[in-house]
């Protein structure tokens, strides 16, 4: 009898263990990818133990191997100026997205406060969740209308995570920072403009993406974005490239002429921008530059009357805007929303009487892209005597209410710069009271510098930073096209 109840209460304590870990969700926290500054070789094991320790608890068990777990966490540290960002992803085997979430400190001692706090965020997600997936409006029930994507809807189905794969360019040479479609030729090939730092090239989209001309800028010169408008109504959209050359806006105006590029206009002190807006359609919009004011003066729509490009209809916009970082939608009511993506990536809807309905949590948009300007108003002894201005990344907003929006990942204030290293597109709606996720694409361990929806093909091209700029280096691009649907 005696031999037997040490083999019963081994069993019982066995049943116990397996009854304790039946309710919980098993996760598996991989190594954190580590980027930036000099950091220890055991950094990537420290910071999947810290996590790992932290995220155990009532709703969930860590465990030792991907293979026993329901879900797969990952996550990158990213270390500049002192300042550190800790973002993590958890995933179910088969690859959606069920949490993410980020913090930042300001100094090393912050760190381990940081692993903390991203642990809880992510332990609320994940149990939010159930593991099962993330909770996201489906979009299968809403009636596409006849020609919707004439109209500009994006052709979006329910399924979380999304973007079929289609054609990618070879590794291009440089960093380039903006990219605009000019059109579609007779045999299938699209032709696009890319915007480097000092200069422009035209592209042909074929089997490769093809160099057939280019144009250079002089070094003071600094490239700001391109946009593409066709206002001459020739059938073949012009290129918008806003220039600042240190004191003013500069910008200029270059047509295509069968293999080569030719200016059109030189010295428009504007910002271009092209919008698109709660009809689905998109224009081009311009604004001003102050000597004190970084935007000054409405945005106005540009139009081309005799050969001179006029600015009207001066938009009534929301305070705080300006024209890289709105766009407007309309609820199902019919009511003009408007959306601001501020400095700090928070995505805010205000009404037309300038309430603010709704603010994001999440952080959305995330650029690279600045210039600075002099600003001696409050300049102390040894500071830095500019100001510098970030620059926003598009805001899409479709005929059916869809909003496309970009997601870079990875640092926000490192000192004075940014540095970010995944992105993935986001679709959200507005369900009344907040905007939801209705979509998204799959994440990408590249920056992306600028994108546009192609309405006709109903795809995203995308503009990548591969390999960063060096000192002996000139760094890499590719572009991407992805059918939404």
């Amino acid at each position: 009898m005696k031999k037997l109840i040490i083999p019963i209460i081994l069993l019982l304590f066995t049943l116990l263990a397996a009854i304790s870990h039946a309710g919980q969700i098993r996760a598996y926290v991989a190594e954190f990818k580590v980027s930036g500054g000099e950091q220890p070789a055991d950094t990537a094991q420290l910071l999947k133990e810290l996590l790992s320790s932290r995220l155990s608890g009532d709703s969930i068990l860590v465990v030792d191997s991907a293979s026993e777990a329901d879900i797969l966490v990952s996550g990158r540290y990213t270390l500049a100026g002192g300042q550190f960002s800790l973002d993590s992803v958890a995933r179910e085997k088969g690859g959606k997205v069920i949490a993410r979430d980020f913090v930042e400190g300001e100094n090393q001692g912050e760190l381990l406060r940081g692993v903390g706090r991203l642990a809880a965020r992510l332990a609320a997600q994940i149990t939010a969740n159930g593991g099962n997936g993330p909770v996201l409006p489906k979009t299968a029930d809403r009636q596409a209308s006849p020609g919707s994507r004439e109209s500009g809807a994006l052709p979006l189905e329910s399924t979380a995570t999304q973007g079929v794969p289609g054609w990618r360019s070879q590794r291009l040479s440089g960093n380039y920072r903006g990219i605009a479609r000019v059109s579609r030729l007779p045999g299938g090939e699209r032709e696009l403009i890319l915007a480097g730092s000092h200069g422009i090239k035209l592209f042909r989209q074929g089997k490769e993406l093809r160099q057939v001309a280019e144009v250079s800028f002089r070094p003071d010169e600094d490239v700001l974005g391109v946009e593409s408008a066709d206002l001459d109504g020739d059938g073949r959209p012009e290129a918008y490239v806003t220039i600042f050359n240190g004191d003013a806006l500069v910008s200029q105006v270059w047509g295509v002429k069968g293999d080569s590029l030719v200016r059109l206009a030189e010295r428009l002190p504007y910002y271009f921008r092209t919008i698109a807006m709660e009809d689905g359609s998109e224009r081009l919009h311009a604004q001003e530059m102050s000597l004190k004011s970084d935007f000054f003066g409405g945005v106005r729509e540009v139009s081309l009357n005799n050969g001179s490009y006029v600015l009207t209809n001066t938009l009534k916009l929301p305070k705080g805007a300006n024209i890289y970082n709105f766009s407007r939608f309309r609820d199902s009511e019919g009511r003009l929303l408007f959306l601001l993506l501020d400095e700090d990536g928070h995505l805010r809807v205000i009404g037309e009487d300038g309430n603010e309905l709704w603010q994001s949590r999440e952080r959305y948009g995330g650029s690279e892209l600045f210039f600075k300007r002099v600003d001696l108003s409050d300049t102390k002894f040894g500071s830095d005597q500019f100001r510098w201005i970030f620059l926003q990344q598009r805001i899409f907003v479709s005929g059916d209410g869809t909003i496309l929006i970009p997601q870079n990942s990875g640092a926000w204030n490192t000192g004075r710069s940014r540095s970010f290293d995944s992105n993935r597109m986001i679709a959200l709606r507005w369900n009344g009271s907040a905007l939801e996720k209705s979509w998204q694409s799959k994440e990408r361990d590249n920056y992306l510098a600028d994108y546009f929806y192609d309405r006709t093909s109903g795809e995203m091209v995308t503009l990548e930073i591969v390999k960063r700029e060096g000192m002996f280096d000139k760094g890499a691009s590719v572009v991407s096209v992805t059918r939404a649907h």
